[in-house]
């Protein structure tokens, strides 16, 4: 974006006119004073901390019946080269995914599987040290790879997966809330990534992340 001239910066606030239809109103903006915004997230650059500001009040704004819940996702890198900037990014006031590939689990090197339990150990702890008190669900994927077809066969994979996961989670000494599977009595939400219609993993893990994020005192606070 070039530098905008005072009569220009005037038109700003026309930009946040509507804080839910940003990208529109920065597109009538652009066509008002004659340049070009190549990408969104130029527009986020420039109007994201008066687009999030604006969302906030809005949230706040709402009734007890919260009918509107807005979520931001963040992706966190998983190799150890980030694990020092994580402290940075984690927060209580959040629900967290706990990702693992579920194949780990059910390897016949030990190797393989104890790697997996460390991996996931690390992130607990991380998450319980400086987001104490936030709910973690824990999403096992490669679903269609674990499942032969055999629904009984399934079942007592996705049964040893949950138990190694308690014993993980048991053993912990600091323990935030972790989210269980209600539906299929297991610890964790497996998950195929590989459809899109008709997804029950996805959808019953979805409607979890929303009744979780509900229930959380500071979604009804302007943070």
């Amino acid at each position: 974006l070039h530098e905008l001239s005072e009569s220009e910066s005037e038109s700003e606030t026309e930009v946040m006119s509507n804080h839910f239809g940003y990208i529109t109103e920065a597109r009538r903006f652009r066509q008002k004073n004659g340049f070009s915004l190549v990408e969104n997230q130029e527009v986020m650059a420039r109007y994201g901390s008066k687009f999030f500001s604006a969302l906030n009040r809005s949230i706040a704004e709402k009734d007890d019946s919260l009918d509107f819940l807005a979520f931001t996702i963040w992706d966190y890198g998983g190799q150890k080269v980030f694990y020092t900037l994580h402290h940075l990014f984690l927060t209580e006031h959040g629900v967290y995914l706990l990702v693992f590939d579920m194949r780990q689990f059910l390897r016949k090197s030990r190797n393989a599987s104890e790697d997996a339990k460390e991996y996931l150990e690390f992130w607990l702890n991380s998450i319980s040290l400086h987001a104490p008190g936030a709910s973690i669900l824990m999403v096992g994927t490669y679903l269609d790879s674990v499942d032969t077809g055999d629904d009984d066969e399934l079942t007592v994979k996705l049964k040893s997966i949950s138990l190694s996961l308690t014993k993980i989670i048991t053993k912990r000494k600091r323990k935030n809330p972790i989210v269980r599977n209600s539906k299929l009595g297991i610890a964790f939400f497996p998950v195929d990534n590989t459809k899109r219609e008709g997804n029950y993993g996805i959808e019953n893990l979805q409607k979890m992340i929303i009744e979780t994020a509900q229930h959380q005192d500071y979604v009804k606070r302007q943070v």
